[in-house]
């Protein structure tokens, strides 16, 4: 019966549609995160795709390694003598070009090094410019001093004492010296996952809207729950169904991104601390880029199947394939809008809706902290517990509302 189910929902021409829909908007991501990546020539020329990445892969390469006070004064050292170069104190863009062109080796730790030199809730691209080489020695004391007076100043009534202590244990935890990887393949791969996953979870959700309705539509709800096993089994086979298309597709979409995107931009620093990108410097997660990859998959696919189950929900108490897509649609967007609004007190409820499961790569680069039961914890857990839990409870719900149906 399983089999039955998953072919009425992927015969439909509405089906075909959006899995093809699907699969074009899959292709654009691919091109738009491998396009993304730039390199800037000798000539200060800038090149995006394929070779570029290549081309930029080499030129960090040499750079490579621990982070030590030695290597942090060399770049600094060396970005001094690049910014008295003429091509760099000239005001010609062409010029200023060439002079990025020799720094794009070390621009990753130029990166870094003005954020932990910076203010810690924004970011100036040239505090690097006005480090001296003595800086060097102050890079992983700067960084946790940075964050003490961010919690101390403007961020003094956002958290508890308890939540404080929590966010700098979990900075000073950093093993030092962090090392130095090349992933921009990584970085534009995680830049427009929640895009995809989000555009995945729609089409998934609609292509289950109509499980639990479509014998409804065709008239033959009589013939399906008068049958044999019709009202006994027909509910867990509609569901397993459902479950299953949305973990399939989603993991071949997923996986044809990541291996397309890596393929061709590279895979380089999987094993290095998020701490070490600029998007994950001011993390409290402390996680390798490979760990922070697992947690934004299985993010999305819990994400994604709530959101299917919660269609499914919809559809089997009411019959109709069309609330059931609009109403998980509306709940889907709904949080961005309030978002939006900047309203400061609902952001501790904003950050725990459906939604963020979509957008793992967010929440891990944020910094939302819950203090419960005396015990402090980010985000990230708490999704996956309440969600995990929550789709475990729909399951049942969702078996005993379709058996239920009255058949007019």
């Amino acid at each position: 019966m399983v089999i039955y189910e998953l072919k009425k929902v992927l015969f439909k021409n509405s089906s075909k549609a959006a899995l093809i829909f699907l699969g074009a908007v899959l292709i654009f991501v691919i091109h738009m995160a491998v396009s993304g990546i730039r390199y800037v020539d000798d000539e200060g020329i800038t090149h995006t795709g394929i070779w570029a990445a290549q081309q930029l892969r080499e030129v960090k390469a040499p750079w490579e390694g621990p982070l030590t006070a030695q290597r942090l004064a060399q770049v600094i050292e060396t970005n001094q003598k690049e910014n008295a170069t003429p091509e760099a104190l000239s005001e010609d863009i062409s010029q200023q070009n060439i002079s990025y062109s020799r720094k794009q080796g070390y621009s990753d730790i130029l990166t870094l090094m003005s954020d932990i030199f910076g203010s810690f809730d924004t970011f100036d691209y040239f505090v690097s410019d006005g480090l001296t080489v003595e800086d060097a020695d102050d890079f992983y004391t700067q960084r946790v001093e940075r964050l003490r007076q961010w919690l101390d100043g403007p961020a003094g009534d956002k958290y508890t004492q308890k939540e404080k202590e929590y966010f700098i244990r979990q900075f000073e935890a950093v093993k030092e010296p962090l090392y130095y990887e090349a992933a921009d393949g990584w970085d534009q791969l995680f830049y427009l996952f929640p895009s995809l996953i989000s555009v995945a979870a729609l089409v998934m959700g609609f292509l289950v809207s109509g499980i639990f309705s479509c014998e409804k539509q065709w008239k033959t709800d009589t013939i399906f729950f008068s049958s044999f096993q019709g009202r006994r089994l027909g509910p867990g086979s509609k569901l397993a169904a459902g479950m299953l298309l949305i973990t399939g597709i989603y993991t071949a979409v997923m996986a044809l991104y990541t291996a397309a995107v890596l393929g061709l931009a590279g895979a380089g620093g999987a094993g290095t601390m998020i701490q070490v990108q600029f998007f994950g410097s001011d993390s409290f997660y402390n996680m390798t880029v490979w760990q922070e990859y697992i947690a934004i998959f299985m993010g999305g696919l819990l994400g994604s199947l709530f959101f299917g189950l919660f269609a499914m929900l919809i559809s089997a108490g009411t019959g109709s394939p069309v609330l059931a897509v609009t109403i998980p649609f509306i709940f889907m967007l709904l949080p961005n809008f309030l978002a939006n609004m900047d309203l400061t007190f609902l952001d501790k409820f904003l950050n725990l809706l459906p939604n963020q499961l979509l957008e793992v790569y967010r929440v891990i680069s944020g910094d939302s902290l819950y203090e419960l039961a005396g015990h402090v914890f980010g985000a990230l857990p708490l999704l996956f517990l309440i969600y995990g839990c929550l789709c475990l409870g729909l399951i049942p719900v969702i078996c005993l509302i379709y058996r239920r149906t009255v058949v007019q």
